[in-house]
């Protein structure tokens, strides 16, 4: 009987966290999570260019855009 209890006590947790993250993904514009999506996007482009091309000069030029777009990001969202 315990670990029935404490199944539905996980589970109630598990669906907490998940209200809670889709919650926050509201806070988000579309626009932002559009170009987060792209940040993700370019990071496995970069990884697939040093992993299988065995090309690390253009995946560190490829993953170097990553950082540049989400800081300008921040940088516009500070300015509101």
């Amino acid at each position: 009987m315990d670990r029935i209890k404490g199944d539905s006590y996980l589970s109630s947790i598990v669906e907490c966290t998940h209200f809670s993250q889709i919650k926050s993904m509201k806070k988000f514009k579309k626009s932002e999570l559009v170009i987060m999506t792209l940040v993700i996007i370019l990071i496995g482009i970069s990884e697939y260019y040093f992993v299988i091309t065995k090309e690390p000069l253009k995946a560190i030029f490829i993953g170097l855009w990553c950082p540049t777009i989400l800081g300008f990001l921040i940088l516009f969202n500070m300015k509101k």
